[in-house]
């Protein structure tokens, strides 16, 4: 059951990424993979990084931009900023963020942010997912209790027969139809044992001003003024973010409130935890949780519930994948997490990637809305 609901949010994944690499919208083909290679990086996954390099070059990319990013125009140079502040800190996005880019050179439209803006809040949730998928494949495979490192070969067995697709042999896009396990096997990370998930080439941090950023504890930020909390009356995605995208990029906004439905209410049949009495409030324990460890604040639901629903092993896990997606290797989940069933962490990272993607999305919305 788990796997069913792994695989259908891989289908809207994979549905979202169509949409806005190849869809239509107001960014070139070839920025679009260039943009979403910068979202790669910045999130360390060397795997994603080159998928959209080869992607770039086949839709007629500069190969001159490649060699860092100082190579690229203005206008996508000051994208950085807001690249690596969704990456770690999203709630020090502010308005002036976006008005910089509204009035620097290689004036950004609106409808262009957005969809740039977009792209990248999707690269940075499908890395964080990828992440965990190989690691869980990797524990598929060797059974459930990961008791040593695997050997450098087990990360590719069963992929090894698979031939790589060509860009054209897919029309150089990963769609709805293309094998998944091609695309985890040819973009997947490097794992190896004690190895933290980083980039297999070192030319990629060019892309990244601060390689050293990482995120930051909420609670501490607040203390020392540098966040502030975010309520979710005062700005929610039914009521005002779900409006705006589809005006700005035509009916994307209806693709993603498909998604967060179908995938909260399937979520909330599936019962995969015994310590879960009411699968709906196991959902929201979830969601909430990573709510709140961006920041976000729902009024009406009371922090206690957290605690009753998730267990301390499993907010563990929920805050390594939310927020320290580079520190993920085997040696984690097997001495660590090794009381959190594999059925769940497939669940439950899937909880995670949608509530993530909706952090960011919320911050990212809310400091566009007051410029449109």
């Amino acid at each position: 059951m788990t796997e069913e609901f792994q695989n259908l949010y891989l289908d809207y994944s994979y549905r979202n990424q169509n949409h806005l690499l190849l869809g239509d919208g107001p960014l070139p083909f070839s920025m679009r993979h260039y943009i979403a290679l910068m979202g790669a990086v910045v999130r360390s996954h060397s795997g994603l990084a080159k998928y959209n390099v080869d992607q770039f070059l086949y839709r007629g990319g500069n190969p001159l931009w490649l060699s860092s990013l100082d190579s690229v125009p203005p206008k996508l140079q000051n994208l950085r900023e807001i690249n690596e502040i969704l990456a770690t800190e999203p709630w020090l996005l502010t308005p002036s963020h976006i008005s910089k880019l509204l009035r620097n050179p290689g004036i950004w439209s609106l409808a262009e942010l957005m969809h740039a803006i977009l792209i990248l809040i999707n690269i940075h949730s499908l890395s964080r997912f990828s992440a965990v998928y190989d690691l869980l494949k990797m524990e598929d495979a060797c059974g459930y209790r990961l008791c040593s490192p695997l050997p450098e070969n087990a990360a590719s067995s069963g992929s090894s027969s698979e031939s790589e697709p060509s860009p054209a042999s897919h029309g150089g896009l990963v769609d709805c139809g293309i094998n998944r396990a091609i695309f985890f096997s040819r973009y997947k990370e490097p794992v190896d044992g004690g190895k933290s998930l980083t980039p297999t080439n070192t030319e990629v941090l060019s892309y990244v001003e601060d390689t050293s950023m990482t995120y930051h504890e909420f609670r501490e930020r607040l203390t020392s003024h540098k966040g502030s909390c975010f309520h979710f009356y005062d700005y929610s995605w039914q009521d005002h973010g779900y409006s705006l995208v589809n005006r700005l990029y035509m009916e994307f906004g209806d693709l993603l409130d498909e998604e967060f439905s179908v995938i909260q209410n399937e979520s909330a049949a599936l019962y995969v935890s015994n310590k879960a009495d009411d699968a709906a409030a196991y959902t929201r324990a979830v969601w909430n949780y990573v709510f709140q460890l961006f920041g976000i604040q729902l009024e009406d639901y009371h922090r206690s519930e957290v605690n009753q629903r998730l267990s301390t092993e499993l907010k563990a896990f929920i805050k390594l994948v939310s927020c320290f997606p580079e520190r993920l290797h085997l040696s984690v989940f097997s001495r660590f997490l090794k009381d959190v069933k594999p059925a769940e962490k497939r669940h439950v990272n899937v909880l995670v990637q949608e509530a993530l993607f909706q952090v960011l999305l919320l911050y990212s919305l809310r400091a566009l809305c007051t410029l449109t």
